[in-house]
């Protein structure tokens, strides 16, 4: 104890005794320009530290079994902090706080917490909380970090950070087991992963108007009995980067209300293994230039789906167990579009659609029509249209290779259903193969087949 210790231009190192329980310099404030470094580390038996007149350190570790008590009330900026393992602490003062710039901060194992209270911090380099947290962590001045993480947490339940305008690097939220609510309302840009936070419930970013790189959302809203939840992006209106939502199994919608545009060759929407999925809204969306484009796999709870504006952009659909109807009024072009592996799916529309780079339509059990590509004039790198159980004809294919006006129309072809018998759909396929001079489809990339067609009954056979 130095009660009357009140100023030091260099450190404080207090590490390795195994005996003190008390370490205390409450007048102690720093003298000269270059700030000190405080470290009080595997002192097993320290209960109780005081530095609360400080207010500035050039970097602070503090770890210990038995801390109970750590008074910082005066400390305002620091080249980062390590605070934790800390298990037992119940009380800590950092409420005058302002900046954590330079080195990384982290606080780690703080769980005896009530609360960890940084209500003025307003700038942090690189700020990571992990382990065991209080219920909910509040950042209410927090208005930009270099990289934030939420990982590995237990016990925290909300995390807060509401005037977070943006980051240079990410926010990055990770299996963080109790995790419900997290709210950057504020956040206008930032890379946003998000993934397997098994109680997570609610998240605001309704200020996101940018990414600096792809959003992630993954295996979220796992927990058992979790209720259903909406994702929304009010503010997004253009990205170049791969938006993935994946594996969120209580997750009911996604919407992007003001999204236009996905420009670059990244860029993506993937949804992917979301079991309660019901809906995905983009009303506004008229173009993805990325190679992938749109893809919907596995939305269980989807039964239809809309992209009212959307004019260009690749296309797949697959697994998707409850969807019974897809419709994009506007769309002109699909460098690919597949349509695969559905039970229910009935109604198509596509009634401004022109040009397919590559088509499947494959294995959609309640499929009776593709008339809907009668208006696709384009050839095709692929054309694949096998196992649709209830398809009688391929009428709305003929048109196909029109706009090119010569063959070859295809890279690769197959027809291949059930109710199409192999002389029908070999019949469909030497009109298309007559229409222009040389072959239609590169040598060797044609199948063509389907179960053997009733012979033809006589006259006499028919009368009776």
């Amino acid at each position: 104890e130095l009660p009357n210790a009140v100023d030091w231009e260099r450190s404080v190192t207090v590490d390795n005794n195994p005996q003190l329980e008390v370490l205390s310099m409450p007048l102690l404030a720093v003298s000269g320009s270059s700030a000190p470094v405080i470290s009080a580390t595997q002192n097993d038996a320290l209960t109780t530290v005081d530095f609360s007149s400080v207010d500035r350190v050039n970097g602070m570790s503090i770890n210990g079994l038995s801390i109970t008590e750590l008074r910082l009330d005066g400390m305002e900026t620091s080249n980062g902090v390590s605070l934790g393992p800390l298990p037992a602490l119940t009380s800590l003062d950092l409420s005058g706080l302002l900046e954590l710039d330079g080195n990384p901060s982290s606080f780690r194992d703080l769980g005896a917490l009530s609360a960890l209270p940084m209500p003025a911090l307003q700038s942090a380099s690189l700020l990571q909380f992990v382990g065991a947290m209080p219920p909910a962590i509040d950042l209410p001045s927090l208005t930009f970090v270099d990289r934030l993480t939420l990982g590995q947490t237990t016990g925290l339940s909300a995390f807060s950070a509401p005037a977070l305008d943006s980051t240079r690097l990410e926010v990055r939220v990770f299996q963080n087991q109790e995790l419900e609510t997290l709210t950057l309302t504020g956040l206008r840009a930032t890379t946003l992963d998000i993934e397997d936070n098994p109680a997570l419930r609610e998240v605001d970013v309704s200020s996101l108007s940018t990414f600096t790189f792809d959003l992630t959302f993954e295996g979220n809203g796992t927990a058992p009995g979790l209720a259903p939840f909406d994702l929304t992006f009010p503010s997004l209106v253009e990205t170049e980067w791969i938006l993935s939502i994946q594996g969120n199994d209580a997750l009911r919608a996604v919407r992007f209300p003001a999204l236009t545009n996905l420009t670059g060759s990244r860029s993506r929407i993937l949804l992917t293994d979301n079991p309660t999925l019901d809906a995905l809204s983009v009303p506004l969306l008229e173009e993805i230039e990325g190679t992938s484009g749109l893809t919907i796999v596995r939305a269980g709870a989807l039964t239809s789906f809309e992209a009212p504006s959307l004019v260009r952009s690749r296309v797949v659909f697959d697994d998707n167990d409850a969807l019974m109807s897809v419709s994009f009024p506007l769309l002109v072009e699909a460098p690919t579009l597949t349509i695969q592996n559905h039970a229910a799916l009935t109604s198509l529309s596509f009634p401004s659609l022109t040009t397919v780079g590559a088509l499947t339509i494959f294995r959609n059990a309640a499929l009776t029509s593709v008339s809907v590509f009668s208006g696709v004039t384009s050839g095709m790198t692929t054309l694949n249209v096998q196992q649709n159980d209830l398809l009688e004809s391929l009428s709305g294919l003929e048109n196909l290779g029109d706009a090119a006006g010569a063959d070859p129309i295809f890279g690769s072809l197959s027809f291949n259903n059930p109710l199409i018998c192999r002389d029908d759909a070999q019949a469909f396929f030497d009109a298309l193969e007559a229409k222009y001079p040389g072959d239609m489809v590169s040598p060797g990339f044609a199948t063509v087949t389907g179960p053997t067609c009733p012979a033809p009954t006589s006259p006499e056979e028919d009368g009776r």
